[in-house]
């Protein structure tokens, strides 16, 4: 063999090892590190249908649908729902009456929806609950759902259902503790170790310890 051909087949064996490290480098890069730096993402779905109506009650099935969307393991902190009942009333404004409520919710900045014929008379927590057991998980990709059957009296007009979690990627020294308000709406708030990190909901709690929370509202007419 002569020196040229040695050192060609030198330079092709390197080559070969070069590419070879180099794809091994990727598949773990993209399998393994990537994944790790990468939010966690659920996509939480929910929807309710009336079943039965007997004796002053009306059952309702809410179906409440989770997906893994991310790349990487995700571990549940904390998940619940709750269930409101509502009482409407008619009613008949005026364009003069309908403007100067619209304008008065403008005024203060936080523009909500109005409807001209109807209008929420009384709201009741009438159902609340744990959907996942804290400290649960989900592989990339998995999916699970919970049906839950809810019981309500026929005075009720309308039911709104919402369903709450709270999840991380690690799950190390995270724990929630149940509250509820003075209506009895559920909520929860997020510990490292002993100290409070606040209600889920805010964007200080999520960025700063790499928590998420996501919800899904549904409401079904009676």
């Amino acid at each position: 063999m002569s020196r040229s051909e040695s050192i060609k087949n030198w330079v092709e064996i390197v080559v070969l090892i070069s590419a070879t490290i180099f794809g091994l480098y990727k598949f773990v890069f993209e399998v393994y590190i990537k994944p790790w730096y990468e939010p966690p993402y659920m996509i939480m779905t929910s929807a309710i249908r009336k079943m039965a109506e007997e004796d002053g009650l009306i059952a309702v099935e809410a179906d409440i649908n989770i997906r893994n969307a991310s790349k990487c393991r995700v571990f549940v902190v904390a998940s619940w729902f709750n269930a409101v009942g509502c009482q409407i009333e008619s009613r008949d404004l005026n364009d003069a009456e309908y403007k100067k409520m619209v304008e008065a919710s403008i005024k203060s900045n936080k523009l909500g929806r109005h409807n001209r014929s109807m209008v929420p008379s009384r709201l009741e927590v009438i159902d609340v609950g744990e959907l996942w057991q804290s400290y649960c998980w989900f592989e990339p990709g998995e999916m699970a759902s919970k049906k839950i059957t809810i019981y309500l009296s026929e005075k009720y007009d309308l039911i709104r259902l919402n369903a709450n979690m709270v999840f991380a990627k690690e799950k190390e020294k995270l724990t929630a503790k149940w509250k509820t308000d003075e209506h009895g709406l559920v909520t929860a708030d997020i510990y490292s170790d002993t100290q409070l990190l606040g209600e889920p909901q805010t964007e200080e709690v999520e960025t700063k310890h790499g928590l998420v929370y996501t919800n899904s509202i549904s409401s079904l007419a009676l």
